[in-house]
């Protein structure tokens, strides 16, 4: 994993260098603070797909649209509509 090998790295350089600890410090800090953006985009991206399974669930449940307009206003797949709509069935 990419931020274990940057924190190993980290901790040798202190081990090495303790008078650099401080800009390690900021360095380590600023990969903290990427990893957290990317996390934090990720759960972004993950509830808005469930919002967008939501919103499939609600239209298919009124039956008032079809298959293709709920998968392009939605913005999922028509396997992932027609998947919802099984699901529902059953």
């Amino acid at each position: 994993h990419k931020t274990y090998a940057k924190c190993r790295t980290y901790c040798l350089f202190q081990k090495q260098y303790p008078e650099r600890q401080i800009k390690m410090s900021k360095i380590f800090e600023d990969i903290r603070r990427e990893e957290r953006e990317t996390g934090r985009l990720e759960g972004f991206r993950k509830g808005g797909r469930m919002r967008s399974m939501q919103i499939a669930l609600r239209m298919l449940a009124a039956g008032t649209n079809s298959v293709e307009e709920i998968a392009d206003i939605t913005e999922l797949s028509l396997d992932e509509v027609n998947e919802l709509r099984k699901e529902q069935t059953i």
